[in-house]
């Protein structure tokens, strides 16, 4: 019997038709922003004639990749998708994942991919295979990001006043220093270095692929996918803090967010992450730490009164 359902390759045109009204679209999920990199594919899964999932993938030797610093480089689905009724949503996701993962085996080496936090339901792949104990299984690692919700309907007040006290001291305490330091154009060399500073690799490989990853970001966010910010100290013309944020639908995303350790200890880091929300604000709705899954890190992103949102990192092997 004919399967109703059917997965087939797409342009990243149609893919970015869906994706400009899916209720998961994220910047990493964002068929433009994707074009950039090379190996971006595009498959649609049908129901009959009607286009349901979009997944987009970015290929290297027919495996999949996420770049770092990408999050969500996943499945999205249309906006028709919440308003199926619960009844047959189950079987509806269960069918087209399963489409998709038939039609991935026989095509690729390794599949690699993340859910988009508003994604959590992963039975489909948790049971793939399921009671075959000599098969191979999906392995599934649960990641967790920050988010600040309803970020503009915070008046600045009630913005800062969901700040831990450390943080908004910081902040208050900073009137102090900030006339040492201006706006900057940003110079992305320098913007590299600090970041490597920041996060030193013992491997030189790793170090280089960071910074051309970096590189190649802060060229795409010039394109209007995003915003860099940087200050330099005034006496020393040297770059001191640098942060790179993209934007999406509804949401900003911070991607780097660094500074050397003297202007780290002067909280130009919480005063700068407040002007950053107080300006976006104005357009986004959440702001999305992207990632909350160390000790140190995580405490640090929910200092600003970030929540707890969970999301999945799914791997499968097939060669």
């Amino acid at each position: 019997m004919k399967s109703k359902y059917k997965v087939e390759k797409i342009s990243p045109e149609l893919a970015f038709k869906i994706w400009s009204k899916s209720p998961n679209s994220s910047i990493f999920n964002n068929p433009q922003f994707l074009s950039f990199y090379e190996g971006s594919t595009f498959f649609g899964a049908y129901k009959g004639d009607e286009l349901l999932c979009c997944w987009p993938i970015l290929l290297d030797n027919d495996e999949f990749k996420i770049p770092d610093f990408f999050y969500y480089l996943g499945p999205f689905w249309s906006n028709k998708f919440d308003k199926i009724p619960n009844h047959s949503k189950f079987s509806l996701t269960n069918d087209i994942y399963n489409c998709y993962i038939n039609k991935f085996i026989n095509k690729f080496k390794k599949i690699h991919f993340q859910l988009h936090y508003s994604l959590n339901d992963i039975r489909a792949f948790d049971w793939f295979n399921y009671n075959l104990n000599d098969s191979k299984k999906f392995s599934i690692k649960n990641r967790y990001t920050a988010l600040i919700k309803n970020l503009k309907s915070k008046k600045p007040d009630k913005l800062l006043s969901d700040y831990r006290y450390v943080r908004r001291y910081e902040i208050k305490n900073f009137d102090n220093y900030k006339k040492n330091i201006i706006i900057s154009d940003l110079n992305s060399t320098d913007a590299v270095d600090l970041y490597l500073e920041n996060n030193y690799n013992t491997d030189k490989n790793k170090d280089d692929q960071i910074k051309n990853d970096i590189l190649k970001l802060i060229d795409i966010s010039k394109k209007g996918y995003g915003d860099t910010i940087s200050y330099k100290e005034k006496k020393t013309n040297k770059l001191v803090m640098f942060s790179l944020v993209l934007f999406d639908n509804s949401s900003v995303n911070l991607l780097i967010n660094c500074a050397t350790k003297e202007w780290k200890k002067k909280g130009i880091m919480a005063w700068s992450l407040n002007e950053k929300l107080k300006t976006y604000q104005k357009k986004y709705d959440i702001f999305d730490f992207n990632g909350a899954n160390s000790p140190n890190r995580g405490d640090d992103k929910h200092s600003y009164g970030a929540k707890e949102s969970l999301f999945f990192d799914l791997k499968y092997n097939i060669k």
